[in-house]
């Protein structure tokens, strides 16, 4: 149960589990200096989440049993973490999520429990902890996921509950928090995600073709019509980049789920091995690289989901081993 590892001045940040109870350490590499930093929630566990690192400062959320799931920040201190601001205030929480860093500017998405889900910015005082821009004035919000840094600029997706899901750019004040695209035809979560590759482009998906985007408002541009069932495709959670290629997870014509990769040109976007070819796909769940191996699991017929490796070509693209002989997963 360690996560969200975060480095700040010569130690090492984390959310780990003492007692049952979930709370934040921080460590020099030693068993001595392995200690908890503050006991936030002197009740129950803090869940301490999102640990990011701006100007020599440590910021994350955490329930202190009194004001929910809120902003808190630290100098590695146990007097020095504390509350930032009770962006809900009371006992209700702001539901903090994918903090950001952006120049002197910590970038969040949380809600205030007046506007919904919206975007967030700190520049570590209570004052300046602000709401950018009320996208979508409705109780939900515009839903905002998927904050990226893309050419020293904030991006994301929101919807501003009239053209649906697109993505959009911040300047960090409300007049310069607009979209850049216009899907022609969108809905509501048409715009899935999105990614900075190689070549220069900001590429995003709207459930049937993958575009890329020079950051102008209407300079966007088809690189590929796919289609793509399952939450892992197009998200950040099951992409990689390796010697300038994007490596993902997509449907088009003729090929179930399979291993694709893009170098945001449409020539350079193919599908790299049909591993089970006709209807059915193997549904490759992309882990990560090591030098220049992609390593990725896939679920073929005859030995069941196992690990995989890929170095971007057909011939190269092979199952390690058959950990669990048969059809059974490994």
């Amino acid at each position: 149960n360690l996560k969200y590892f975060t480095e700040l001045n010569s130690k090492v940040y984390f959310a780990g589990r003492a007692t049952s109870n979930d709370e934040i350490w921080m460590t020099d590499g030693t068993e001595t200096g392995t200690v908890i930093l503050k006991k936030i929630n002197p009740y129950s566990t803090s869940s301490p989440q999102h640990l990011t690192a701006m100007g020599g400062i440590l910021y994350f959320s955490a329930d202190n049993g009194t004001n929910g799931y809120e902003l808190w920040k630290s100098d590695g201190s146990n007097a020095g973490t504390i509350l930032l601001k009770d962006i809900n205030s009371g006992g209700g929480s702001s539901c903090i999520k994918d903090m950001i860093v952006l120049g002197d500017t910590l970038y969040f998405i949380a809600d205030n429990g007046i506007h919904g889900s919206e975007l967030w910015k700190s520049n570590g005082t209570t004052a300046g902890t602000q709401l950018v821009k009320n996208i979508n004035p409705s109780p939900t919000g515009s839903e905002i996921a998927n904050l990226t840094i893309y050419n020293h600029a904030l991006y994301f997706t929101a919807d501003d509950g009239t053209n649906g899901r697109e993505v959009w750019t911040s300047g960090s004040r409300s007049w310069n928090t607009v979209p850049i695209t216009d899907v022609p035809g969108s809905t509501a979560n048409d715009v899935s995600s999105f990614l900075h590759i190689a070549g220069g482009n900001l590429m995003y998906y709207d459930n049937n073709n993958l575009y890329f985007s020079q950051s102008t408002i209407g300079t966007e541009s088809i690189i590929k019509g796919l289609s793509e069932t399952g939450y892992d495709g197009f998200g950040k959670i099951s992409n990689a980049f390796m010697n300038g290629y994007m490596y993902f997870r997509a449907e088009a014509t003729n090929h179930d789920s399979e291993l694709w990769r893009t170098d945001g040109t449409p020539g350079g976007t193919q599908l790299v091995k049909d591993i089970v070819p006709g209807p059915t796909g193997s549904y490759p769940f992309i882990i990560g690289t090591i030098g220049n191996t992609l390593y990725f699991t896939a679920d073929v017929p005859a030995t069941g989901r196992e690990l995989w490796k890929s170095d971007g070509t057909a011939a190269g693209t092979q199952m390690v081993s058959d950990f669990n002989p048969g059809p059974d997963p490994a």
